[in-house]
């Protein structure tokens, strides 16, 4: 997804998290290198959040807040779970760790999002958990777990 959208705006930011049966028990370094070997990863990959409970990366209560369909608020159930935020910082979508990066749904909600946004968005900053900014005008995916991005 990332190699095929990112030159039309899509950034894929990768947030690893291990509250989901220990998947990421490594350091940031060896996540960063896991998935850039195992996966070919080579879109963003931030440190390891939490995305549940009181601990929970800000941006992450923020994100779980959101009525974004077709999942709605609520905590994030497992990796792979994906939140689609437009280039005003709206979250647009939010899909499930079951639903597929290519899945239909997911592909059309960002093709269209381009469409809509080409002509008349502004850049806006997006920033992470702590408040470092990430892209400027980019419509962004994020999800818990990145290897299927």
């Amino acid at each position: 997804m990332h190699t095929k959208y990112n030159k039309s705006g899509l950034s894929v930011l990768g947030f690893p998290c291990n509250q989901f049966g220990a998947q990421e028990p490594g350091t940031n370094a060896e996540i960063k290198e896991f998935c850039k070997s195992k996966y070919e990863v080579s879109f963003d990959m931030f440190s390891k959040v939490n995305v549940n409970g009181k601990d929970a990366a800000p941006f992450y209560k923020h994100l779980t807040k959101q009525a974004a369909k077709p999942k709605g608020p609520g905590k994030v159930a497992w990796n792979f779970e994906k939140f689609v935020i437009d280039r005003q910082g709206k979250v647009i979508g939010r899909f499930g760790p079951r639903t597929k990066p290519n899945d239909p749904a997911v592909l059309k909600l960002i093709e269209g999002a381009f469409g809509e946004e080409k002509v008349t968005a502004p850049p806006v900053l997006l920033t992470s958990p702590a408040a470092k900014p990430l892209h400027r005008g980019a419509l962004c995916i994020f999800t818990a777990h990145p290897s299927l991005c």
